[in-house]
């Protein structure tokens, strides 16, 4: 077993455990926040495919046009690496946004919900 196999091993397992943090995610924020986790998800989803579209333009399409012998092959791997980083990355980051921004929201509409059944 080479550093070639642990390497594609390792990135098995980041594409898995991305998986499974954008699955987590989405359950996460539409089980505790309702709608507006659900629409911050679907929101996330969308800026998360436009930013993977924006390398796309600016990394990979420059490169399409070249004719020689492994040419582009840096900077699709680049592509390849950064998208990789960024499936993994941008699930944590969006539950930490469930967490400080909609947690303050869920709190004061529970509140608001006590008060008015109260009256």
């Amino acid at each position: 077993m080479g550093p070639d196999d642990l390497l594609g091993i390792l990135a098995i397992l980041a594409l898995i455990g991305g998986l499974v943090l954008w699955i987590y995610s989405a359950i996460h924020s539409s089980k505790h926040y309702g709608a507006s986790g659900r629409r911050s998800f679907v929101i996330s989803l969308v800026i998360f495919l436009a930013v993977i579209g924006i390398l796309y333009v600016v990394i990979v399409v420059p490169t399409l046009g070249c004719n020689g012998f492994l040419c582009g092959l840096g900077e699709i791997l680049l592509f390849i690496g950064l998208t990789g980083l960024i499936f993994v990355i941008w699930p944590i980051l969006f539950l930490a946004y469930v967490r400080a921004v909609l947690k303050k929201t869920a709190v004061d509409v529970k509140n608001e919900d006590i008060i008015d059944s109260e009256i």
